[in-house]
């Protein structure tokens, strides 16, 4: 589940931000503390590989990544309560 979670994020921050591609994330999540912080990284976890948010991203197909990714906001703000 965390790292479904955390590619999430990495894909919410690929959107928000603009980037051109996987790569350029992965790479500014690498080297950026805040993009690091946001995508719930620790500074000892090792970045995903630009290729396996490719992956993940085709195989679950655009509605059910959108369905992962209401899910897992919903079960956060629970966590918040």
């Amino acid at each position: 589940m965390m790292f479904l979670a955390k590619l999430v994020e990495m894909c919410r921050t690929h959107d928000l931000y603009g980037m051109k591609s996987d790569r350029a994330l992965c790479r500014e999540v690498h080297l950026n503390v805040a993009y690091r912080w946001f995508c719930r990284l620790e500074f000892t976890d090792s970045v995903p590989h630009h290729s396996s948010m490719s992956r993940i991203r085709d195989r679950f197909g655009e509605s059910i990544f959108a369905e992962i990714f209401e899910r897992l906001i919903r079960h956060w703000q629970e966590e918040e309560e």
